[in-house]
């Protein structure tokens, strides 16, 4: 049974996901211009798309949590 207390914290964690969703698309958005205009400048873009690799798995993983929240909402952890 979920509680209007805990139903609050559920909302309150998926909108928190949402949020990081939200500016995950955002840094990846930058780090994608980054490298493509690095890549037209001749410049080595080995550790940019290094980066870039690191915030898409991140990103994968924010995406997650929050498909998982909206998904099962009981499955939030809430303290």
């Amino acid at each position: 049974m979920v509680t209007d207390m805990n139903r609050d914290s559920v909302e309150m964690a998926l909108a928190q996901a949402e949020r990081h969703v939200a500016r995950g698309e955002v840094i990846l958005a930058h780090q994608r211009a980054r490298v493509a205009a690095s890549e037209r400048s001749g410049h080595n873009v080995a550790r940019f798309k290094e980066l870039l690799t690191v915030f898409e798995d991140s990103q994968r993983l924010l995406v997650a949590d929050r498909d998982r929240l909206r998904q099962d909402p009981q499955s939030a952890s809430v303290i």
